[in-house]
């Protein structure tokens, strides 16, 4: 049977000519598909579509999967004995790795949780439910209906591929620039260096900046020209495919740069969006026979990335005359050092860039000031290259120093970079300094100094001492007071912000550290257990680390000697915490007690703090506090989550559903000010419901996720109501029957009345007691 519409009173076929008879139009594309509701294997599917001129259908965008799905929901409801469709996806040439029979791209997918699991070892083929439109795999011998596609007629265009000529202006040369690779009018980088390693989102960044994206791949032998690019194949690194649905067990990949996926080269068992994180794309060139295939991953892991862009214009430099009283070499000359810009086919090691300048009795490059930072960028930019450049810069300890003795006054530090190599380099796209974790493996181009002949160094004037001394129960250290500021309560601790300003009023600033000896007194301001704000931030996305008053930030304190993840980029201010004089990174707007410095002579006598609470709304009513067009109840009382969620419906509310960082940053300022130490509140994510997958009890999407470190875990299973902490804003899952705080959040609209939510009934069977929402029965052993 197969099923074709008719004019209403006649036998006439009423078929578009377009498809053909019995074949029915999808009317967002081109293809055309044939239901047939006749029960088959699948391999007498396959046939029966082939003898039709068709395929067994493939599923590879989301439209053409809301087509199906509404095809088969209907046939479904007029015939209920159809429980599924055969579709052309299976792994029947080697297990795990599913293919498309009419050679389509694998970038939809809609499985089943837990599918596909190949069941008994033989389920090879794959099916999609008439009901739900989810996918399972199951034995190629069972019997169900089917659907086959097949392009419509339409007149097919071959565009031409893209001009292999671009106008070159005089003065410029026709290819990629340095670093780069062709393939087919195209240009490709792949780095391969472990300084490389970033987010996707940030490798995406990298590459626009660059003039492309990251790359795309559209067939195998593109996919194989990566693969010889990415030597040594010890990595992964992204590409930029990515899923534009992340709804746990539906998956939908698109290309960052826009380009139509006509090619996938997924590993066995691959893309299964782990721990329902995995929503970016790398190529794999290591462990486990991956052999370059692809995988999906976290977006927020660290891996080296393949950038792509076209052909361009590259200009050609003209000579630069040698400056005088440098040697031959050196073509450039800024305060006093002779420069000497190494590129192109010299590429070195960070040792024998090292060497390679000692040889010329220099060093490799300091940059002590921003004037000279601004003079190598800018010659940076004029060469055009895109590998990073190495230079003087080096780690000593918790310190930075630069190597040829010169004062570490200015630091410019990328955004996110991790700081803790043995190296420094300079990025000629940005200007921002990184650190390398080896001196040995890593090849860069390199910037060489040597001191210029002849050049007068200006005579600075002689450094006083300052005879003052610090306040009352202030502590001196490099010249600096400095004193801690302990909340005596909740409400009297301040987010960065205010103690900055709290800390300009006494004529200082948050404190900056600088070394040990810093540390060592600080020891003597600080105590128990809650967090001081120092004023080590990041709070300007396009820099690195910088202190609040403008001091380079050349030393790092770490908990655990490493830097901590910036979870959700809104953990952007320093901490340091008194219990094991080590420093972290918190949300801004948490309240903590703080660490204020002042020059020596500076008597503060005004401490007195005015912490900034949110007022009530007048139309929110007493105690709710308004925000963005919402009122939002922090309620200390304790309850489970579902008796939470009924006292939040029975005031006209709902738990609180939250969708970005700003909003976080709104709650956070309220909770941390409501206890001296960590507190958990009730929020309505949860996963109850029937479907899969994490939502809020409000009905709004799940958009934004702002999940603790190593967290949602379930532990021992049972986990599946969201907490929000209330001292750094983080979630975590946990067990509903757990007694919490809770946050109520409803509309700013007074004149709504909602019923209160008449409480689901419940109870226990016989011979179960109750605690909490749960029934419990205990059984004892019964010995023979």
């Amino acid at each position: 049977r197969i099923a074709a519409a008719y004019v209403a009173g006649t036998t006439t076929p009423n078929f578009d000519p377009f498809c053909g008879p019995l074949w029915r139009r999808d009317p967002t594309s081109n293809y055309c598909y044939l239901f047939n509701t006749d029960p088959l294997i699948w391999f007498d599917a396959k046939h029966q579509c082939e003898f039709q001129g068709g395929k067994l259908a493939s599923i590879v965008t989301q439209e053409e999967k809301a087509y199906i799905a509404a095809r088969i929901k209907t046939m479904k409801d007029e015939d209920s004995g159809i429980l599924g469709f055969w579709l052309g996806f299976n792994d029947r040439a080697e297990e795990g790795y599913w293919v498309w029979d009419d050679g389509e791209p694998v970038t939809y997918l809609n499985w089943v949780a837990g599918e596909p699991n190949n069941a008994g070892a033989g389920e090879d083929c794959g099916m999609i439910y008439a009901d739900s439109a989810m996918w399972n795999d199951v034995a190629c011998e069972k019997r169900y209906a089917s659907i086959c596609k097949k392009l419509g007629n339409v007149l097919i265009t071959i565009e031409p591929p893209p001009a292999t000529t671009i106008e070159v202006p005089d003065g410029y040369l026709r290819g990629c620039r340095d670093g780069y690779s062709v393939h087919n009018n195209m240009c490709y980088k792949v780095f391969t260096s472990r300084d490389d390693e970033m987010t996707w989102y940030d490798a995406k960044a990298r590459c626009q900046l660059e003039g492309g994206d990251l790359a795309s791949v559209m067939n195998l032998a593109e996919q194989q020209f990566l693969q010889e690019l990415a030597v040594p194949r010890d990595f992964s690194y992204w590409i930029g495919l990515y899923d534009s649905l992340a709804i746990d067990r539906m998956m939908y990949f698109k290309w960052s740069d826009t380009s139509k996926p006509t090619f996938t080269y997924w590993f066995k068992n691959e893309p299964n969006n782990y721990l329902k994180k995995d929503d970016c794309v790398e190529i794999v060139n290591m462990w486990g026979g991956w052999n370059g295939r692809w995988n999906d991953q976290n977006c927020d892991k660290k891996r080296r990335f393949a950038c792509k862009q076209r052909q361009k214009p590259v200009l050609v430099l003209p000579p630069v005359t040698k400056p005088p009283g440098c040697p031959e070499g050196y073509d450039d000359a800024y305060g006093g050092q002779c420069l000497k810009f190494v590129t192109g086919t010299t590429l070195m090691t960070a040792t024998a860039a090292k060497a390679a300048c000692q040889a010329d009795g220099g060093f490799l490059a300091s940059i002590p000031t921003e004037d000279v930072q601004n003079h190598i960028f800018l010659r940076l930019t004029e060469l055009r290259q895109t590998s990073n450049y190495w230079i003087g810069l080096v780690r000593s300890g918790l310190s930075f120093r630069w190597e040829d003795g010169r004062q570490f006054s200015y630091s410019n530090w990328m955004p996110n970079s991790i700081l803790y190599g043995l190296q420094g380099q300079i990025s000629p796209i940005l200007g921002f300094w990184q650190m390398s974790y080896s001196t040995i493996q890593g090849n860069r181009n390199y910037i060489c100094q040597v001191n210029q002949i002849g050049y007068s160094t200006p005579t600075k004037p002689p450094t006083t001492y300052n005879p003052e001394y610090c306040a009352y129960s202030w502590v001196e250290a490099n010249g600096n007071c400095y004193k801690g500021f302990s909340a005596t309560d909740a409400e009297n601790k301040l987010t960065w912000s205010e103690a900055r300003a709290h800390c300009k009023s006494l004529s200082g600033d948050l404190a900056s550290i600088h070394n040990n000896e810093t540390m060592t007194k600080l020891e003597e301001t600080v105590g128990g257990s809650i967090g001081y704000w120092i004023g080590l931030n990041t709070r300007d996305e396009n820099k690195g680390f910088v202190w609040a008053d403008g001091s380079p930030a050349n030393y790092f304190k770490w908990r655990g000697d490493k830097q901590p993840e910036n979870i959700n980029n809104n953990q952007n201010c320093g901490v340091l915490s008194p219990s094991d004089m080590s420093w972290v990174i918190d949300n801004c707007n948490a309240a903590m007690n703080w660490i204020c410095e002042t020059p020596k002579g500076i008597y503060p006598t005004g401490t007195t703090v005015e912490p900034t609470t949110p007022p009530d709304a007048p139309d929110c009513g007493d105690g709710w506090k308004y925000y963005n067009g919402s009122c939002y109840l922090m309620s200390t009382t304790l309850l489970e989550w579902h008796n939470a969620l009924k006292y939040c419906r029975d005031v006209n509310a709902d738990l609180a559903s939250i969708h970005g960082n700003e909003e976080t940053d709104f709650l956070l300022r309220l909770s941390s000010k409501l206890h001296i130490s960590i507190a958990s509140y009730w929020i309505g994510l949860n996963e109850l419901g029937q479907t899969s997958g994490w939502s809020w009890t409000d009905g709004t999407g799940v958009n934004y996720f702002n999940w603790n470190v190593g967290e949602p875990n379930n532990a021992g299973g049972a986990e599946h109501c969201g907490a929000f902490y209330s001292s750094n804003g983080l979630w975590n899952d946990d067990q509903c029957g757990e007694r919490h705080r809770f946050i109520c959040k409803r509309n700013n609209d007074t004149s709504r009345t909602v019923a209160p939510t008449t409480p689901m009934p419940g109870y226990c069977p016989k011979w179960y007691f109750r605690v909490g929402n749960k029934c419990f029965r205990i059984y004892e052993d019964q010995l023979l």
